[in-house]
């Protein structure tokens, strides 16, 4: 009985210090944050392929590549967008708003003076003053 007690007590031990061991890696190596960096991949990709297909259901072509990432309803602010330059914590909160989605209709724009980032809808973007915002992202 003693030797099996023994037994058991150095395998639950193990199994405790494989655990702690396995999550100390995992950080170091950051082996979870690339998983969620895949993850968020995933979705994105995703998103854009429903897009492609409902675009081809549709018979229309994609948009070209500046204004998937940027769109304006205002060519005048075009040169706006080209000079437009994030600062690291804009980006994270451009990024935020992109992990959680943005729906149909949606916009993200950035106040040209206040640099404050906000999500509008189609009833909010028509009450604002259009000329006083960059759009970012349009869906």
């Amino acid at each position: 009985m003693d030797s099996f007690s023994t037994i058991i007590i150095s395998v639950v031990v193990f199994v405790a210090v494989f655990l702690i061991l396995r999550e100390v890696f995992c950080w170091y190596w950051k082996i979870n944050e690339r998983i969620s960096l895949q993850q968020e991949q995933n979705g994105i990709l995703k998103k854009i392929l429903r897009e492609l297909e409902r675009q081809s259901d549709q018979g229309t072509t994609p948009r070209d590549e500046k204004n998937t990432s940027y769109s304006s309803d205002d060519t005048s602010d075009e040169e706006d967008i080209d000079s437009l330059v994030l600062t690291a914590d804009e980006q994270k909160k451009v990024d935020s708003f992109i992990k959680f989605g943005i729906k149909p209709g949606e916009r993200l724009a950035i106040n040209k003076t206040t640099r404050n980032i906000d999500r509008f809808d189609i009833d909010e973007w028509k009450n604002t003053k259009q000329s006083e915002w960059i759009i970012l992202i349009e869906n």
